[in-house]
């Protein structure tokens, strides 16, 4: 162990890679010349058929080499866990690139709110250039809240990437390792815990680039390419969706969260719309539509009036997700079904206006097209259909 060690501002940086050694050395070379240098690298060679050790060997003494059987990311990290000695931890991706002062302006923004354990910031997005070296493009801004809405909004969105985080190693102590069950989506899995128990700060400048490229992603046993990425993503996006759905209170779906008492009835039908957007944003149609009669039910019940601004926002941008679009597309007289088959929850035609609006945005936008843009206007007369010209009138005019 390195003597700086016991300092606050320690930053152990775990690496797992698979047979990405023509990216591996630049990767390394720019978490290697931080302006704030790490205290330990960690590269966990996930039992590659590339020549890892001869690709690394220039850097062998300044990281730590581990190799084990294919296993996969999260397993892989879970081995760098238990090497880790820094006081705040970055797991960085083998095919992307750090910008120089990645690690001191997180540090930064961490000594400027102590009482954060994690640190999120934004980053670009890059592609190959001629010479294999990455290219810097545009940048990646997610533009979500910074307050106590974070949680909620990171529910909906992986917003900020696991490569862009610190976060300090305790949380890991209390939290245990990644879900190795997860081959994909292993890190929003974990950021969803890390959330639920500790808080976290948003730094809103870049401080990686993500590389964008049409290589093989994936452990040995889930490999796949570029094509079949949104399809991987999307399976493993809905295991979480039902984990988060089995595991969280009603009021931990309210900003700020309501824990320890009996929600109000306006309480229970925001949490039931606010669950309804997060089932929506991983595709769970059936989850998404149950909760949508749950809050209409809730209104009916307990006589609440019309619907807020923010529950109108709600329903019409949980139908704008690209995994809900994909679900509809699939299927748009499947999806209409489903819901007409609810309608005699009471007041559901009401909040089938403010669906219908949002399916009618996303039926204009220009990346909908041909077969796309067919389903979708169809989903969305079905369900205008449903709703009837009056609550569909109101949920435009309530925009």
């Amino acid at each position: 162990m390195n003597a700086n060690d016991t300092r606050p501002d320690t930053v152990t940086v775990i690496i797992a890679t698979y047979n990405r050694t023509a990216y591996l050395r630049e990767c390394l070379e720019s978490v290697l010349k931080q302006s704030h240098a790490p205290a330990q690298v960690i590269l966990v060679d996930d039992g590659s058929e590339e020549d890892v050790q001869a690709a690394v060997r220039g850097f062998a003494d300044r990281i730590t080499y581990v190799r084990q059987e294919n296993a996969g990311r999260p397993a892989a990290f879970n081995r760098a866990l238990g090497l880790a000695t820094g006081e705040w931890l970055w797991f960085f991706d083998d095919d992307d690139v750090a910008l120089p002062d990645s690690i001191a302006r997180r540090l930064d923004a961490a000594a400027a709110q102590p009482d954060a354990d994690i640190v999120m910031s934004e980053h670009y997005i890059g592609h190959d250039g001629p010479d294999g070296r990455i290219v810097r493009g545009r940048l990646i801004s997610a533009r979500g809240p910074t307050d106590h809405r974070l949680f909620v909004s990171i529910l909906r969105n992986h917003l900020y990437l696991f490569q862009g985080m610190l976060i300090r190693r305790r949380c890991f102590e209390a939290l245990g390792g990644f879900d190795t069950t997860f081959l994909r989506s292993a890190d929003y899995e974990m950021t969803v815990r890390l959330l639920r128990r500790y808080k976290a700060m948003v730094l809103r400048e870049p401080t990686f680039i993500w590389r964008d490229h049409q290589g093989l992603r994936g452990p040995k046993a889930l490999r796949h390419d570029e094509a079949a990425r949104k399809r991987v993503w999307m399976e493993f996006d809905g295991r979480l969706g039902r984990r988060i759905r089995e595991q969280l209170s009603p009021g931990e779906y309210l900003a700020p969260p309501v824990l320890g008492r009996p929600l109000t009835p306006c309480e229970q039908r925001l949490a039931a719309l606010t669950r309804m957007s997060v089932m929506a944003s991983k595709g769970l149609v059936d989850e998404a539509l149950d909760d949508l009669c749950l809050a209409a039910d809730i209104q009916a019940r307990c006589g609440i009036g019309g619907l807020s601004r923010e529950e109108r926002a709600l329903c019409a941008q949980a139908m704008t997700h690209p995994y809900w679009l994909a679900r509809i597309e699939d299927d748009p007289a499947a999806f209409v079904a489903k819901l007409r088959a609810r309608s005699a929850a009471p007041l559901v035609r009401l909040f089938a206006g403010c669906l219908a609006r949002g399916l009618l945005h996303a039926a204009r936008k220009s990346e909908h097209v041909g077969h796309g843009r067919a389903a979708l206007w169809r989903a969305s007369l079905g369900v205008a259909a449903l709703a009837g010209p009056r609550p569909v009138v109101r949920a435009y005019l309530g925009r």
